[in-house]
């Protein structure tokens, strides 16, 4: 009984690592979808200052946390079988979020760019569509997993089919 409450509190300590880890990955990965931001990202984040840009980040925070907070440890076998099993699929998750971001932005808001319209001019609509996004990204993503039922393969066919889908849907709409 001991043990198994152990085990427990360490896998508990383990996650909350690996999603703040997670988290701060994506400040680093941020200059790589944006890279005309290279320099705003590793200043000191203030949000009075720029309030559009605390909307853009921080939805992206928001939505690392929809994908984690349905992960589970399957820890029947072993512990360490069970970590194993979380990294590389968290890992693979957080990279096919980032990269679903990276695409859906580029398909959508391809006449816009991040260091014009978030750092100059605090532009607000550009800031909660690229929010919208990314929390949408995010819940669509934790759903295919659940569909996949903890299969890679399958959420990658489904991730790809989901992206294809999303940018025929955006690309065929008009306003007009």
């Amino acid at each position: 009984m001991s043990s198994e409450l152990y085990d427990k509190l360490i896998l508990r300590m383990v996650f909350a690592i690996f999603l703040l880890a997670m988290i701060y990955l994506y400040r680093y990965f941020h200059k790589f979808l944006y890279p005309s931001s290279r320099n705003q990202m590793f200043k000191g984040f203030d949000p009075h200052k720029n309030p559009a840009d605390t909307i853009h980040y921080f939805s992206r925070i928001l939505g690392i946390a929809i994908i984690f907070s349905q992960f589970s440890f399957s820890i029947t076998n072993n512990i360490w079988l069970g970590m194993l099993d979380f990294f590389i699929q968290s890992c693979f998750m957080f990279f096919l979020y980032l990269g679903a971001i990276f695409i859906l932005e580029s398909i959508t808001l391809y006449n816009f760019e991040y260091q014009d319209e978030i750092v100059k001019k605090n532009n607000f609509s550009y800031a909660i569509i690229c929010s919208v996004q990314a929390l949408s990204l995010a819940y669509l993503i934790k759903t295919m997993f659940q569909v996949s039922q903890g299969s890679l393969l399958l959420f990658f066919f489904l991730w790809l089919f989901t992206i294809v889908i999303i940018g025929f849907a955006t690309r065929s709409y008009s306003l007009t």
